[in-house]
């Protein structure tokens, strides 16, 4: 293995760490779901049920429900059996750090310069590591990984029907394990057109299969066509307001956390960079990498809980952002060590000891398992 590769290798392995270390809480049933994806999961094995009314509800218990999360309630009731809460813990753990591990080795394959992948990766961290409480949306974190450095390798790859073949099981696993499926959907049309933009014809064929094959691998779950259509409707009738459903505004007014805020300097910081791309780079613009970031963006600002799936699409998108403004620049890479060397200060005499993002101990409760 050359050097550089190695070298890229342990900063991945670094930042990773960094972020198990940040999303090892122990967990606390009063707040979390976990109770009743551990119920679902038992259902099934036991009786080979799939809940499809309001089955935890006191009022309304025979109301009607696509229960488009039971796969990952059988996952989670299996690994109780085996591992029980602790096991639980790090396997949740282990699917984020999966998630940011392989985003930030994409993100070395691009970056320039070793500081800018590092700054990226340090910037972002506190929205990754966002969400800690074992959640469904675990799996959709790792499965919109995979996915985008599957279509983004496509185009690099000469046999283009693997890739396919593995983006088409992934999303006949991912429709039965939690809403964000969605993104399976959408990705290959990105894909599409940003290979019509460019001019890539021998790609638009893989791509257009991708478009069709995922709508109908989507159909694959045990609602069919309801299934595929949840994520268009299940606000239509949603019944009572939750925090993670709220809008990023709502959570900067009403809730006091510095990830807010910090998501939204990054939505500052990257709108500024898209309008960079768009005036030096308008010809060679990786529109595929743009549509998937504004599609993130848009989730994060409305949406709290997809706060994660934006600070991932960041990795690669403020990569390409640093690429370009730092190009031929010896004095503004000067500016990104800087800020980078600063950052990491901050976080070794502040940020590590105190409630801040970048703390394990934010919490209070560092560790697997349950919270007691």
């Amino acid at each position: 293995m050359a050097p550089g590769k190695r070298v890229n290798l342990a900063l991945v392995f670094t930042l990773s760490l960094y972020a198990f270390l940040l999303v090892a809480q122990k967990i606390v049933l009063v707040t979390a779901d976990l109770g009743r994806h551990l119920v679902n999961g038992r259902l099934f094995i036991n009786q080979g049920l799939i809940s499809q009314i309001n089955y935890y509800s006191y009022t309304h218990p025979n109301f009607p429900v696509i229960n488009h999360h039971w796969g990952s309630g059988v996952v989670f009731y299996l690994l109780d059996k085996l591992a029980s809460f602790p096991g639980l813990s790090v396997f949740y753990d282990l699917l984020i750090v999966l998630s940011f591990g392989l985003m930030l080795y994409l993100g070395t394959k691009l970056a320039k310069n070793r500081y800018i992948i590092v700054l990226v990766g340090l910037l972002v961290l506190p929205l990754v590591t966002y969400r800690v409480e074992v959640r469904p949306e675990g799996m959709s974190f790792l499965f919109f990984s995979l996915d985008f450095y599957l279509l983004w390798q496509m185009r690099r790859w000469q046999k283009k029907w693997q890739p396919i073949l593995i983006y088409l099981l992934i999303q006949m696993l991912w429709v039965n394990l939690h809403i964000f499926f969605v993104f399976g959907l959408i990705l290959p049309v990105f894909g599409l057109i940003d290979a019509r933009l460019a001019g890539w014809r021998q790609l638009q064929k893989p791509f257009l299969i991708l478009v069709i094959g995922a709508f109908f691998a989507s159909l694959v779950n045990p609602f069919g066509l309801q299934g595929l259509l949840e994520p268009f409707m299940i606000f239509k009738n949603y019944g009572y307001m939750i925090v993670e459903n709220q809008s990023l505004v709502f959570g900067l007014k009403r809730l006091l956390s510095f990830v807010f805020v910090q998501t939204l300097g990054l939505i500052i910081l990257s709108l500024a960079g898209l309008v960079y791309i768009l005036i030096k780079s308008r010809r060679k613009v990786d529109w595929f990498v743009v549509l998937t970031w504004l599609l993130s963006l848009g989730l994060a600002f409305r949406y709290i809980r997809a706060i994660p799936l934006f600070g991932l699409s960041l990795v690669v998108f403020l990569t390409l952002v640093f690429n370009l403004w730092t190009s031929g620049s010896q004095f503004r890479l000067r500016l990104v060590k800087i800020v980078l060397f600063s950052l990491i200060a901050f976080i070794v005499s502040f940020g590590i000891g105190l409630s801040t993002p970048y703390s394990p101990f934010r919490l209070h409760r560092f560790g697997f398992g349950l919270s007691y």
